[in-house]
């Protein structure tokens, strides 16, 4: 895990992110989300959406990207964690929980007051993690389950 850095977003990494998105929806079977351009319009702009009061981090290992995470300001006091993801082979090495500590450490930092996120309803082990962590589900809308925790 020592080998593997967190640095903010650069954009010479661009395709990586979109490739490790869209393989891990794949991975958990989401074919289906895969790609939809207004979903994912932010991945175009990485820099221009994530700033601010907003950030995006990868995790780097070896000069490619393993997992990622960002949060996105809603407004004064709420922030939202987004593009939540760890390469399957990651999974289970704390990865995972070093980068929602730097999504949490920044959140704190700005002096937002709660963190809320969605995910999909087939993605239950993010389920767990978020839960883990603090999380609890607020809200389920169609496959889409609604979580938010304190600061």
């Amino acid at each position: 895990m020592e080998s593997i850095r967190i640095i903010e977003y650069q954009e010479e990494y661009n395709s990586q992110v979109k490739n490790l998105l869209y393989s891990t929806l794949r991975y958990v079977g989401l074919q289906n989300d895969c790609s939809k351009p207004t979903r994912d319009a932010d991945l175009d702009k990485i820099g221009d959406v994530y700033r601010g009061r907003g950030r995006f981090w990868l995790a780097i290992k070896d000069d490619k990207v393993v997992g990622m995470v960002a949060i996105l300001e809603v407004d004064n006091v709420t922030a939202k964690l987004k593009r939540m993801f760890v390469i399957p082979d990651y999974h289970g090495t704390g990865l995972g929980q070093k980068l929602l500590n730097t999504a949490f450490k920044f959140a704190k930092e700005h002096r937002y007051s709660k963190i809320v996120l969605d995910t999909h309803e087939i993605m239950t082990r993010a389920q767990r993690f978020y839960e883990k962590n603090g999380f609890h589900k607020v809200k389920e809308e169609d496959a889409t389950f609604f979580y938010e925790r304190d600061l």
